[in-house]
């Protein structure tokens, strides 16, 4: 089985959704105070955000934005 394949797979059965990054993502960007963070951490915030989805992680700098988040290591 291909990655791709495998990793559709395994989304497809975890229920997962892949969220494309829209113009509402990105203006949801200047609501979020830490300016100088990694920019796919803040995109993955402003998702969260502005979709009021659960964000799953295992980064204690994304743990500690004020969204649903899930810790992954535990």
């Amino acid at each position: 089985m291909e990655a791709s394949e495998y990793i559709r797979t395994r989304f497809r059965r975890a229920g997962a959704t892949v969220l494309p990054i829209t113009l509402d993502h990105v203006l949801a960007l200047a609501s979020l105070k830490e300016q100088r963070s990694d920019p796919f951490n803040r995109i993955l915030v402003a998702q969260a955000l502005s979709e009021s989805r659960t964000l799953i992680t295992a980064d204690e700098r994304l743990l500690a934005y004020p969204i649903i988040s899930i810790d992954a290591r535990s």
